[in-house]
């Protein structure tokens, strides 16, 4: 049961971690801004006139649909310092203006535009609306050290929606000698075309939200009346450009990698840390205990992995100190104590010492009794709980000590995994959600090869340590032998062709099979072998017959772990996505969001 619970516990450990794993990927894909957004974004289309002076007349038309109850739109832009907007007009088809609140000036608008008095209740299908913006820019056009660029945001990264299709109609004086075009981002699927008359058109498909899109057009130098300064040569401009378009061979590279190292880190440190040497055994099974070793030891060793023991060592050590006359059953679940003559190990006498003698009652140990008394008592939960992982220490100071598992490979193993899949993919999904997602579409890939990564090194860190570790020779001989014995104890015909010929073998069998986790299976083959030596006055009939004592020993340790705390109730890769406007990507003027509220 315990063995169950325990590993019930690490799936619900990887369950949680992928849960939070899933939820942040959510978040930073935007996803939880698109669920709560009260409309969808079905197209947009934008018209660029940029006149011989300079200025630039954008007209754009932007298609939603409202999908929950609204009050209307809420679209903002904010330009950089040396850029300014003028004739400035709003429209809105499919729905009428009530009012409208906030600013729109030389600097960017923020509105509020209200397309009712309260709440509107969309229709089956939603409500179609087409919201038109009309504004003039100066300063758009830029003249840098040796080349001119209109470099101009067409959707800001602040849009809580997927946007089908984006259109934007580009037209430049004839005099205007287009060199280079460079559309960002360079990953999502998009179109350049040459319309002729100098007018370019540029199309974006499925647009993810919270992504901007831009175009940097590059010319000769060009004289116009209306222009910003950019201090940087078309040089600079270049290397930032090819920087950010071979920056794609670099997030595909990491994408592969990130993917590879699920497989390629358990399976190369399997290799290097977790083959076992090979030992011949002459039988599949052992009828006889295979060593003289105290069963919380064997607990430790066998059933935990070179760890401290867990309840059922706890509950094996009890019945070992019944055996060897320092307990006696008083009545099914309570322990009388007595005082034994038979040598205990070092580990046993601190058991009975420190965890059951201070915790006796009129020389009676009670753990369900124990278990009440800790209730609303914090001190003496604290005290059990020291007196009890003290114990657990020393068992498993003398596990490690007898040198049967190398556990380094462990230790690398999860080291390295913590490293390349857990802290590595956070720290570069990090990097890129705060610099502007420069590649949103592999930004997105990326995000879910990183939530398997997460996933995947929980797992691994769940996985038992003799599967990157090591038994030495000794060692796995010895888990096996007991693991044999184990499997003997299981095998309820076995048993019965052979059953063990005195009550002293019954009691070892108990013992053991308590701290290898199987008490369960041991009491069942005695019911059913019904052995007749096993009688009543039996100092172990308790024992034999029913699970109660089993049962409220190994529920002991959670509950002092669990009233041990006082909850105290009531408490409560180049520069891109920014830096500025006119170099770097992610940095045109415009942008903003678009949204309803």
């Amino acid at each position: 049961m315990v063995k169950k619970g325990s590993l019930i516990l690490k799936i619900l450990v990887v369950v949680i971690a992928g849960a939070v794993g899933l939820l942040a990927t959510f978040y930073v894909n935007g996803y939880f801004d698109v669920w709560s957004s009260v409309l969808r974004v079905n197209k947009v289309e934008v018209n660029v006139n940029v006149a011989q002076n300079g200025i630039a007349h954008i007209v754009e038309h932007d298609y939603y649909t409202f999908t929950k109850p609204y009050h209307g739109l809420a679209p903002f832009m904010s330009l950089p310092s040396n850029v300014t907007m003028s004739n400035f007009k709003l429209s809105v088809s499919g729905a009428t203006i009530q009012k409208t609140d906030g600013y729109a000036n030389q600097n960017g608008f923020d509105l509020r535009v209200y397309l009712n008095d309260g709440y509107t209740i969309p229709k089956v299908g939603g409500d179609n609306v087409l919201m038109t913006l009309n504004y003039d820019v100066t300063g758009g056009f830029q003249n840098g050290t040796n080349f001119s660029q209109f470099f101009y945001k067409f959707w800001g990264k602040s849009t809580p929606s997927w946007v089908p299709e984006l259109i934007v109609n580009y037209t430049f004086p004839q005099s205007f000698v287009v060199q280079k075009i460079f559309p960002h981002p360079i990953d999502v699927q998009h179109q350049v075309i040459k319309n002729g008359n100098n007018s370019f058109t540029i199309i974006y498909h499925n647009v993810p939200p919270n992504t901007y899109a831009e175009a940097r057009f590059v010319f000769p130098p060009t004289s116009v009346q209306y222009h910003s300064i950019l201090p940087m040569t078309l040089n600079q401009i270049q290397n930032i450009e090819n920087t950010y378009s071979n920056g794609t061979t670099w997030q595909w590279f990491l994408i592969a990698l990130f993917i590879i190292l699920i497989i390629l880190i358990p399976l190369i440190f399997r290799i290097l840390f977790g083959i076992e040497p090979k030992v011949d055994l002459h039988s599949e099974y052992e009828r006889e205990i295979p060593y003289k070793d105290s069963p919380e030891l064997v607990n430790s060793i066998v059933r935990r992995l070179v760890e401290e023991p867990d309840s059922d060592g706890f509950a094996a050590t009890m019945l070992d100190l019944v055996d060897k006359g320092y307990l006696e059953f008083s009545g099914n679940n309570a322990f009388k104590l007595l005082n034994g003559a038979k040598p205990l190990s070092e580990s046993e006498k601190m058991l009975y010492d420190t965890v059951i003698k201070p915790f006796a009652t009129n020389g009676v140990f009670d753990p369900r009794a124990v278990q009440e008394s800790m209730k609303g008592n914090v001190q003496r939960a604290q005290k059990f709980n020291e007196a009890y992982t003290s114990w657990k220490m020393k068992v498993a100071d003398d596990a490690e000590m007898k040198n049967y598992l190398l556990t380094y490979g462990n230790t690398i193993t999860k080291i390295v995994t913590v490293i390349t899949l857990m802290i590595l993919p956070s720290i570069f999904i990090f990097w890129n959600f705060s610099s502007g997602r420069a590649y949103p579409e592999l930004f997105m890939i990326f995000s879910w090869v990183a939530l398997a990564d997460w996933i995947s090194a929980w797992i691994i860190m769940m996985i038992p340590r003799d599967i990157f570790g090591r038994w030495t020779k000794d060692g796995r001989e010895y888990y096996l032998r007991w693991k044999n014995f184990e499997k003997y104890l299981m095998d309820y015909s076995l048993i019965k062709e052979k059953p063990p010929e005195s009550v002293v073998l019954w009691r070892q069998y108990l013992i053991y099979g308590t701290s290898l986790g199987i008490a369960k299976h041991v009491i069942k083959a005695i019911k059913e072998v019904n052995p007749p030596e096993i009688v009543e006055s039996d100092p172990f009939f308790p024992a034999f017959t029913t699970m109660l004592w089993y049962d409220s020993i190994i529920f002991l340790p959670q509950a002092a772990m669990m009233n041990s705390v006082n909850v105290q109730q009531g408490s409560n890769m180049g520069n891109f996505g920014g830096g500025g406007f006119g170099g770097n990507v992610g940095g045109g003027f415009g942008g903003g969001g678009r949204g309803g509220f």
